[in-house]
């Protein structure tokens, strides 16, 4: 099931790279780190946005089996 969320999360990601390019913008006008380019986000903006995904995806049926959820 964990390999199914991870793969799902590929795309996910990269839908939400492009949605968040005005973060991106920001980032890059406020701290000069590369991260619009002349064919979209950044390599490390993607990865970022997979990570976040991967690590939320991952922790929410954890805490489902345990009996944290609300």
């Amino acid at each position: 099931m964990q390999l199914v969320v991870a793969v799902a999360c590929v795309p996910l990601s990269a839908l939400l790279t492009l949605a968040a390019l005005p973060l991106w913008r920001w980032i890059e006008a406020r701290t000069g780190i590369e991260s619009i380019g002349h064919s979209g986000p950044a390599g490390w903006c993607w990865l970022v946005t997979l990570v976040l995904c991967l690590a939320l995806a991952l922790a929410c049926p954890w805490r489902v089996e345990r009996g944290d959820a609300a």
